[in-house]
């Protein structure tokens, strides 16, 4: 024994234990039987360690062979493993490279859409309560012109000289 570390268990403050320790029964098997009603955490799984690729000092990419391989990847079916396994790691890292541009160009895209989209409603928005503004302008202005007209003038008298 190190003589760094205490003597006995009563300097660890278990000196007081009584010797012998209780345990409580074991449940039948019938108990222990899963809910009906069990529903599983909401939480997500924490992601498992993986080890990433890099690129040393000497430009060579170290790690890509584990990095990029199927089983790194995960979710991919016999073909498409035997297609991902026809790449070389360099080959891999670009392909993802460019699909994640791809994808990236394309959410850009999309939300562009969406507000030339919105810009589009608002303007014919915009363009038909012009319009109907326009129609009860023109409106109001033949209902004055004709209130004008259908009121009886005042005689004007003639002045001689």
């Amino acid at each position: 024994m190190d003589p760094a570390e205490p003597d006995s268990d009563a300097d660890l403050g278990f000196g007081s234990a009584p010797p012998f320790a209780f345990l409580a029964p074991t449940p039948s098997p019938a108990s222990r039987r899963l809910s009906s009603s069990f529903s599983g955490s909401n939480r997500p799984l924490p992601p498992a360690r993986k080890r990433l690729a890099y690129v040393d000092l000497q430009g060579r990419l170290v790690g890509a062979e584990e990095a990029t391989s199927a089983w790194a990847i995960g979710g991919l079916g016999r073909e498409e493993v035997a297609a991902w396994q026809l790449f070389s790691p360099i080959q891999r890292v670009v392909l993802v490279a460019v699909i994640g541009v791809a994808v990236a160009e394309s959410r850009k895209n999309r939300l562009i859409s969406q507000l030339k989209k919105s810009v589009e409603v608002r303007v014919s928005a915009s363009v038909a309560i012009f319009v109907s503004l326009h129609f009860f302008y023109l409106l109001l202005n033949l209902k004055r012109e004709l209130a004008l007209i259908s009121q009886p003038r005042p005689k004007l008298k003639r002045f001689v000289q």
